[in-house]
């Protein structure tokens, strides 16, 4: 089932699919592909920019620096 999204201003319009959808459950984390293939840009820019944050979180050791020291 789709549904047409028209722009008021412009005039264009774009068919959505609606429904659940197996590929974005299983690969919405791989760089967020199929969210770039449905033109849903916010969402695809938020899923890599978390994968890259959580890769730069990783690849620091995922802990506070060494420096740091609890207070009693």
């Amino acid at each position: 089932m789709t549904v047409r999204l028209v722009d008021p201003r412009t005039g264009a319009f774009m068919d959505i699919k609606v429904g659940f959808s197996w590929s974005l459950l299983l690969f919405a984390s791989c760089l967020g592909i199929p969210l770039w293939l449905r033109r849903l840009t916010p969402w695809a820019g938020l899923a890599c920019g978390l994968l890259l944050m959580n890769w730069f979180i990783l690849s620091q050791g995922g802990r506070a620096p060494s420096n740091t020291q609890a207070y009693a």
